[in-house]
């Protein structure tokens, strides 16, 4: 390599393109007397080379690794192989006016190019010095990939927080609002410029009760204590009056544990909130009426329960609507539910603020509320009476509404629950009810006894279902006109383990409130079709079963199918089984009924009214239900023989039945003048204590033929 030459203007001979410049001769370093200046610089962080004419004399080990250059030495190198020759031009003009000794120029960012392609952006100073003797250009040469990467991940997480849906204030060291993202910005109502700057203390941040959190805000706390605070629901009340509920989470940014910056992020939930909300008044209120249903108004009876002290007193009012399926049948669903709306609305009306009113059922609706004593209690259910039994308006004129009340109250030492107060409020209107229409009772000691009476009794019911104590008996059926025992009605009997004979009304009724009824009345069908086979098989091959049968169950869609299954496994004729349902029940839903019954009747099943004359029906309305037969209620029995007026009446109803092709049964028969009298008129077939008892299966004896003492009194004159 030609020996250098020494220049008057080095810096412009530095500068010339490498096919004008010769390659200096390489020196003995060992006695470069750049040799100190080099042990300077070696260590420096930073790239240094120095170059003449282009050609690169020294670099130390920082600059080696900046460029990465193939087989490690770049000593001799055209420093132009270090950059991209998009910026050779540039360069070689910056290299130009490079004249002074020691003047650096100003910085100017370039990128390295390595061997293998890549590139490296740096700082770059560049200076005139002496390098052995001779005019050089050195040049300090800054790494910037990391900065770059800081400023670009700043950038980048700048950009990320200005698009976060979740608002973020940054806190400075003097606790005060050093930037906010534009989410914060729509949560506060407010631009930036109106926060930043504020202390954290005055941000408008509410407790969920609406007071001011200051101090206790939990972006103050982590500010003040340098402790990460947990998530936390705020408030805030922006300038247009909505209010915006907020999910809130504060923590430091410094990791020492000492008070210093800090960041507050916060999601809007307002949304969330509001449909959770609105969840919860689904599964907490009414449809219909909007009212509290029984959910909330146990939980408000607990709570009120809660926070009551001596001598305050809780009432708890029972309400039942009556007749509300006639109106349902009459008007329509449409009418019934605007009858519903306007008992709600009523009760409301008569009630303060404190007092709730929820719907618990169908046509049930309660009132709880604060009194002083029962006679306030019962001033309140009579107020509340007379507000829902007022005159009708628009579509429900004509359709009055009426109601039974029953109350219940309770004080701080009473240890009943929400559920046992209801259930106690339900036994009261219950009793209501059976004095008549639009009435109120309290609950008292007789009627807690009865009550736990029928608990008590339930659930031994319910035990015996699946045990032991419930049977069958069976009482005759005769035709009035031969003697012939014609078939037997079934019976359910229930010997309870204590008690003794149960009395049917009573289990019966219970099991007719609660959902026993529906296993009750399987097992005695299945039992009396049973037995009805042994029956016809051991003594009379036509004798027919007739088994009671409870709305309730008539309210089973699959009813028909469980009474054909029944049929199928006991192997009894359809024709031979005779379901009764009492007048009373049709009575209360003649038309749903008859869409039960009609099933039935096709299986070849024949329907029977029980205690006809005691549900307020007509034989012009039965006329259209499937019925064949009409069971005459004991009460108008009874008297037959003394009284005329009661023989009217039966014959009334034989003849009209007769018409309608119904056979007639008269139940109660316990002498042979009711026999004589009912034969007279021509009743078809007679049950009662006259033909015996009910008796199990095993003690029941079917006659071979007419009854041999039969006899009829001839018919008075």
């Amino acid at each position: 390599m030609p020996e250098t030459t020494h220049s008057a203007l080095p810096a412009a001979d530095a500068a010339r393109p490498p096919t004008q410049r010769s390659r200096p001769t390489p020196k003995d370093h060992d006695q470069d007397p750049a040799e100190s200046y080099r042990l300077l610089v070696d260590l420096i962080p930073d790239g240094v080379v120095v170059h003449q004419d282009g050609w690169v004399v020294y670099a130390n080990d920082a600059m080696r690794q900046l460029v990465k250059w193939r087989g490690g030495d770049i000593i001799g190198q055209d420093v132009f192989d270090f950059v991209h020759p998009d910026e050779h031009a540039i360069l070689t003009e910056r290299f130009s006016k490079i004249t002074a000794l020691g003047v650096p120029q100003e910085p100017m960012r370039l990128a390295i190019r390595r061997s293998d392609g890549s590139t490296v952006p740096v700082e770059s100073i560049s200076t005139l010095v002496l390098w052995d003797n001779a005019p050089a250009i050195l040049g300090i040469l800054h790494d910037l990939s990391h900065e770059t990467a800081r400023r670009n991940a700043e950038q980048r997480f700048a950009s990320v927080v200005s698009a976060l849906e979740e608002g973020v204030v940054v806190v400075d060291h003097d606790g005060r609002v050093e930037s906010v993202n534009p989410a914060g910005e729509r949560v506060f109502g407010h631009p930036s410029e109106h926060l930043v700057g504020m202390a954290v203390s005055e941000l408008p941040l509410l407790d969920q009760d609406g007071t001011p959190l200051g101090d206790l805000s939990p972006i103050v706390v982590a500010h003040r204590t340098g402790a990460a605070q947990p998530d936390r629901a705020v408030v805030v009340d922006r300038p247009d009056g909505s209010r915006v509920w907020l999910t809130a989470h504060s923590r430091p940014l410094t990791t020492s544990g000492q008070p210093g910056t800090a960041v507050l992020s916060f999601t809007d939930v307002s949304d969330r909130r509001a449909a959770a909300m609105e969840l919860r008044h689904a599964a907490t209120h009414d449809a219909l009426t909007g009212l509290p249903n029984r959910a909330l108004l146990i939980e408000a009876i607990e709570d009120a329960r809660d926070s009551m002290s001596p001598g305050d007193m809780l009432a708890l009012l029972y309400i039942d609507i009556d007749d509300l399926k006639a109106l349902n049948d009459s008007g329509g669903h449409a009418l019934g539910d605007e009858a519903l709306r306007t008992v709600g609305r009523r009760l409301v009306a008569q009630v303060r603020d404190i007092d709730i009113v929820a719907r618990i059922g169908g046509d049930e609706f309660a009132v709880l509320a604060a009194v002083s004593d029962l006679d306030d209690a019962d001033a309140l259910a009579s107020r509340l009476l007379s507000g829902l039994t007022r005159p009708t308006t628009g579509t429900l004129r004509g359709h009055p509404i009426q109601a039974c009340i029953g109350i219940v109250t309770a004080t701080v030492e009473d240890s009943r629950s929400a559920a046992d107060l209801l259930r106690d409020a339900d036994a009261a209107v219950y009793q209501a009810k059976n004095s008549g229409r639009n009435r109120t009772a309290l609950f008292d000691a007789e009627l807690r006894a009865a009550v736990l009476r029928r608990v008590q009794l339930e659930g031994d019911l319910r035990a015996a279902l699946t045990g032991s104590g419930l049977w069958v008996a069976y009482q005759a059926q005769v035709d009035l006109a031969t003697g012939v025992w014609l078939g037997a009605e079934a019976l359910s009997r229930w010997n309870h383990p204590v008690q003794g004979l149960v009395n049917p009304l009573e289990f019966i009724g219970i099991a007719e409130q609660s959902d026993l009824i529906h296993a009750l009345g399987q097992r005695t069908l299945a039992t009396a079709c049973r037995d009805a086979i042994t029956l016809r098989t051991s003594a009379s091959p036509k004798l027919t079963m007739s088994v009671n049968v409870s709305v309730r169950q008539l309210d089973d869609a699959d009813f028909a199918g469980h009474v054909e299954e029944v049929l199928s496994v006991s192997r009894l004729p359809a024709a031979a089984l005779c379901l009764e349902v009492t007048e009373s029940s049709l009575a209360l839903d003649e038309i749903h009924a008859g869409r039960s019954l009609h099933p039935l009747r096709d299986l070849g099943i024949r329907i029977a009214i029980d205690d006809f004359g005691t549900g307020y029906s007509s034989l012009a309305r039965l006329r259209t239900l499937p019925v064949d037969e009409l069971k005459i209620d004991r009460s108008f029995v009874t008297p037959l023989t003394n009284d005329r007026r009661s023989r009217d009446v039966v014959a009334g109803i034989i003849t009209l039945a007769h018409a309608l092709d119904m056979r007639v049964v008269a139940e109660g028969v316990e002498t042979s003048g009711h026999v004589d009298v009912l034969a007279n008129l021509g009743c078809d077939v007679a049950q009662g204590y006259h033909f015996g008892r009910p008796v199990r299966v095993a003690d029941f004896c079917v006659p071979m033929g007419p009854d041999p003492a039969w006899h009829l009194t001839p018919p008075e004159r």
